[in-house]
């Protein structure tokens, strides 16, 4: 299989740049080749990163829907804040059917990747804490580059989505575990 990811285009749009961080690193030990890989990351300081999310998110769908789905990947990477998941993907089918897409459909290698509350909430866990997905755990690495901890994460991420033995506690790590176990093995 790692020829073929190899040949593997992959867009992922993220609000920030630790969403960026932990995928690309997770991305790059799986073995997907560096230069097939672009990122629309939210601007930094610059509205909000998850209107960005919503904004870009028909357009790189329907771009996908264009493509052979056998060397073609979507990632969207979305925080559901104090939202749930569900309404996430909600608001994302919503966006596609507004724009004229159908929504995500489950045979398509679109991986929706949405942590309750926030990605720091997926980090501290993989980082072996203790979390629940109502405190908000950025002010634990608001002094951190997202290099520093995001990096050790997508580590822990990558031998957590290659055991399948293992299924994470956290709801939303697990139903994005299982979607990069879907979506980003073997050949859709």
């Amino acid at each position: 299989m790692s020829k073929d990811r190899q040949k593997v285009q992959i867009v992922v749009v993220c609000e920030d740049n630790a969403h960026a961080v932990l995928v690309r690193r997770f991305l790059f030990r799986r073995g997907y080749h560096p230069k097939k890989l672009r990122f629309e990351t939210g601007p930094p300081g610059r509205g909000s990163g998850e209107q960005h999310v919503k904004k870009l998110y028909p357009t790189e769908l329907a771009s996908y829907r264009l493509r052979n789905p056998l060397y073609w990947r979507l990632i969207v990477v979305l925080d559901a804040d104090t939202g749930t998941v569900i309404e996430h993907e909600t608001e994302l089918a919503a966006v596609a059917v507004v724009a004229g897409q159908p929504p995500r459909q489950p045979t398509e290698g679109v991986v929706h990747l949405i942590p309750k509350r926030n990605i720091e909430t997926w980090v501290h866990r993989l980082l072996g804490n203790a979390v629940d997905e109502i405190t908000d755990y950025k002010s634990h690495y608001s002094k951190l580059s997202e290099n520093d901890y995001c990096r050790p994460a997508a580590d822990a991420l990558v031998e957590l989505a290659e055991d399948p033995t293992q299924q994470p506690d956290l709801p939303s790590l697990r139903r994005g575990v299982a979607e990069l176990r879907d979506k980003m093995t073997g050949s859709r």
